[in-house]
């Protein structure tokens, strides 16, 4: 049974607010349920990237989206110029 559906069906009548027993018992829950949804979500994401009424902007978030999570975010270049002169002593 889905989390989410346990949380609600678990709620005290009075307040609506979850009992501890429909919390969940900890973070691998949460991340368990998550990559449950990934190929999920990266459908959705492959279906906005290739959609032209979506507008660039729209399809290159998707595809950024898609590249980072499937090949990993480049490396960021860091300029040590000015450092050299500190360090050379």
């Amino acid at each position: 049974m889905c989390l989410i559906r346990q949380a609600l069906e678990a709620t005290s009548p009075d307040n609506r607010r979850p009992t501890r027993a429909a919390r969940p018992k900890s973070v691998s829950q949460i991340q368990l349920y998550a990559l449950a949804r990934c190929r999920e979500a990266i459908d959705v994401a492959s279906r906005i990237m290739r959609e032209p009424k979506d507008g660039d902007n729209m399809r290159l978030l998707a595809a950024e989206l898609i590249l980072d999570r499937g090949v990993g975010r480049p490396g960021q270049a860091v300029s040590l110029e000015g450092l050299i002169g500190l360090f050379s002593r």
